[in-house]
């Protein structure tokens, strides 16, 4: 039997990326994983058990996964993975946008982020939210399934807007930190919100951590300070 080498290509992307794989590089962030990881770690159990290489993984995921006929659910799940791909010029490394979110307006941006670079990933995640809207998930919990992912959608926006403040020199703005700030009080509202309709309120405190501390940060005067990030113990940069 002929193997189609877009199926291949298909199931090595899925499998080669962290254990959050079809998050790309949001499935490292330690601030989603407690929402995500049920799910998400429920979708690759259902797309590896499903081996026959002449089928699409969309078709798979979209029949056994998702449950939705119109495979929209499947293609938002696999643009979200894609794009860490599109946060920089010719990236490797898959941490780029987990990086802008953890350390704030203070740090100094790979020369790879660039405003056309945060355009064409801000472009990407409008898509993946269109695919949503067109879904039709038959599963009890679809929209939980869509919650968590236009949370994971909702996160790397804000970290797109943080890498557009510091392109443009503005860290200092107040008009801008202030605007950031609303930005992720409404983020971190829309968090809890989706973690507890999932899961109990034992471990949110600690989930959301990361991002109280970005949003305390902003609402310093003058002040920009975050600690320098580093990956995740535990987590190599991948390139997948």
């Amino acid at each position: 039997m002929k193997r189609n080498p877009d199926d291949a290509m298909a199931r090595e992307r899925l499998f080669r990326c962290p254990p959050l794989a079809l998050l790309g590089s949001l499935g490292m962030m330690v601030v989603a994983s407690a929402v995500t990881a049920q799910t998400t770690n429920m979708w690759i159990a259902a797309a590896g058990a499903w081996t026959n290489p002449d089928d699409s993984i969309r078709v798979a995921l979209s029949a056994h996964v998702f449950r939705d006929d119109t495979g929209a659910a499947a293609e938002a799940a696999l643009r979200l993975a894609d794009t860490w791909e599109l946060a920089g010029e010719n990236v490797t490394q898959a941490f780029l946008l987990d990086r802008l979110l953890r350390s704030g307006l203070g740090q100094t941006l790979p020369a790879q982020v660039t405003l056309a670079s945060l355009a064409r990933t801000e472009q990407q995640l409008a898509d993946v939210v269109a695919d949503l809207d067109h879904s039709r998930m038959l599963r009890p919990d679809a929209h939980l399934v869509a919650d968590d992912l236009r949370m994971n959608v909702r996160m790397a926006l804000h970290a797109c807007r943080i890498g557009r403040v510091i392109l443009r020199k503005r860290q200092d703005d107040p008009g801008e930190r202030g605007a950031l700030a609303q930005d992720l009080d409404e983020l971190l509202a829309e968090y809890r919100r989706v973690w507890l309709a999932r899961n109990r309120s034992g471990g949110l405190d600690d989930s959301v951590r990361v991002l109280e501390t970005l949003r305390a940060s902003y609402r310093e005067s003058g002040g920009r300070g975050l600690p320098a990030f580093e990956p995740a113990v535990g987590i190599e940069p991948t390139t997948c």
